[in-house]
Order: structure tokens, then C-alpha cells, then sequence
């Protein structure tokens, strides 16, 4: 039953990808590139290694007999590694409407601590 449930986590983390940015810009607002970075690319790639660390410990915990998990734990890692150090940037920059990639981070942060302990295991 677990490994069927992190299977399905997996792919939701993945289809959470095409969800739309819900942030409402006033109208003295121009939103740039460092705009475009923290609330389009950034959440992508995001829940993007955070479906890549789903499926590695899936794979993990099915007991192939190989250590293919460890790529994809390895990509997953270093992904959710550049984008938190790119929030932490933003956070320093004080980008406004940083608090909705909260969602993201409660997700992710658990996900890379059971791959790290997999990884490093």
C-alpha cells in the first residue's frame, strides 16, 4: 500500500508542474525577471525534484536487486539543493509574495531528508 501511494505522490508532485502561478499583481507592480524566476521556474523545478525524490524512493523501496534509485535520488538532491539556495537569495533580496512557495518547501524538505537518509545509508 505505501509503495502504490508514493507511486501516486510521485505523479501528482509532477502534475502540480502545469499548475498556473496564482498571484495577483496591483497595478503599480511590473513584474520582471527575477519575478518570472521565483514564481514560474523556480516552483516547476521545485515539484519537479520533489516527484523525482517520490519516484527514487519508490524505486528504493522496491527492491529491483540494482541501484538505479540512486541517479534519480542524486538529480532530485541536487535540484531541490539550487532552489532552496535560490529562495534563501530571494528571501535575502525580499522579493514580495515569496510565502507561496510555502506549499512546495512542506513538501520537498521531508522528501530530501528521506533521500538524503537513503543515500547516505
Amino acid at each position: 500500500m505505501i509503495k502504490i501511494s508514493l507511486g501516486g505522490l510521485a505523479l501528482t508532485f509532477f502534475m502540480y508542474t502545469y499548475r498556473p502561478v496564482m498571484i495577483q499583481w496591483s497595478e503599480n507592480e511590473n513584474p520582471g525577471l527575477t519575478e518570472l524566476l521565483a514564481f514560474v521556474i523556480l516552483p516547476k523545478a521545485m515539484w519537479i525534484s520533489t516527484s523525482l525524490l517520490a519516484f527514487g524512493i519508490l524505486l528504493y523501496l522496491l527492491y529491483t536487486g540494482n541501484h538505479g534509485y540512486k541517479p534519480v535520488l542524486l538529480i532530485g538532491i541536487q535540484i531541490f539543493c539550487i532552489a532552496t539556495t535560490l529562495v534563501l537569495f530571494f528571501q535575502v533580496r525580499r522579493v514580495k509574495h515569496l510565502n507561496t512557495l510555502a506549499p512546495i518547501l512542506l513538501r520537498a524538505v521531508p522528501m530530501a531528508a528521506v533521500a538524503l537518509y537513503i543515500l547516505l545509508k
